[in-house]
């Protein structure tokens, strides 16, 4: 237990009267009692503060800054929260529209290609561009078992100085930049 103590005031020293003459003492205050306390006149009540109190004032101070600290961290974290959820949302934006661009370009090859692929320009480009002609007869091969083995054809070369038995055909390129094989 803590005792406050009152502000202290110098007192002028204590002065005693000069006796008289007669013996007779000057009227002074009596005095006290043994056992009985002489009371000053302007002294302050002191009180007892119990070191309880004042520790728990320290304590509800610290658990306010402590409070205040804990939400002002709070709107930091959500602050940044929110900064990261907008950059996410700027983020989904360009990747939507680099999708929507993708699928447009898309669409436009898969309409190219199927252009391309038309039976009648197919037919078109192999009659001007290839040279090919409708073949005379068409000869279907034989079924063969492919279970079986089948021994390979004896082909004797042909005598050093003969020509070649057939000529092949000149490379024309193909429209769109390729070349044909032969």
């Amino acid at each position: 237990m803590t005792i406050a103590a009152p502000a202290r005031t110098r007192r002028a020293p204590a002065t005693r009267p000069a006796p008289s003459r007669s013996g007779a003492t000057s009227s002074r205050a009596p005095r006290p009692q043994p056992g009985q306390v002489r009371r000053q006149a302007a002294a302050p009540k002191l009180k007892v503060v119990p070191k309880r109190r004042a520790h728990r004032a320290s304590q509800k101070s610290l658990l306010k800054i402590a409070a205040a600290g804990i939400v002002a961290f709070a709107f930091v974290v959500v602050a940044y929260g929110q900064s990261v959820v907008a950059q996410g949302q700027v983020d989904l934006a360009v990747t939507q529209s680099r999708v929507q661009s993708a699928e447009t370009l898309h669409r436009q090859a898969v309409l190219s290609v199927a252009k391309l692929e038309t039976p009648t320009r197919v037919a078109s480009t192999a009659v001007s561009t290839l040279h090919l002609v409708q073949p005379r007869s068409v000869i279907d091969l034989a079924q063969v078992p492919l279970n079986v083995v089948i021994a390979a054809p004896n082909i004797t070369p042909a005598p050093p100085g003969s020509p070649a038995p057939f000529i092949l055909p000149p490379i024309v390129p193909i429209a769109g930049g390729g070349s044909a094989k032969r």
